[in-house]
């Protein structure tokens, strides 16, 4: 397997800090863009499913909520780790707003 490649590293860093950035400036379509794409180069940066729970509870949309939920979890499976509490209590709080 070759070296991580630091731009690489650097870009997907970028592109979840925009993500955030968006969401804060009530830019929930862009903020879901880009934490999609920074999802697909780095699949276990648990923040970033968060962000996507709270865009998808912010947009009503409680059924993508779950599935965010389930991505994270499946994709930290990979990894023989799973959802941090933080990343539960998130959906807990979600499900019942």
């Amino acid at each position: 397997m070759p070296p991580p490649n630091p731009g690489a590293i650097s870009a997907r860093a970028v592109t979840a800090d925009a993500a955030e950035l968006a969401w804060r400036l009530d830019e929930p379509r862009t903020a879901l863009a880009l934490a999609e794409q920074a999802l697909e180069g780095d699949p276990y940066r648990e923040s970033i499913w968060r962000l996507l729970m709270r865009i998808a509870g912010s947009l009503g949309q409680y059924d993508e909520v779950v599935h965010h939920y389930r991505r994270c979890g499946l994709a930290l499976e990979e990894v023989s780790a799973s959802p941090t509490s933080a990343t539960r209590r998130l959906l807990t709080e979600l499900r019942h707003a």
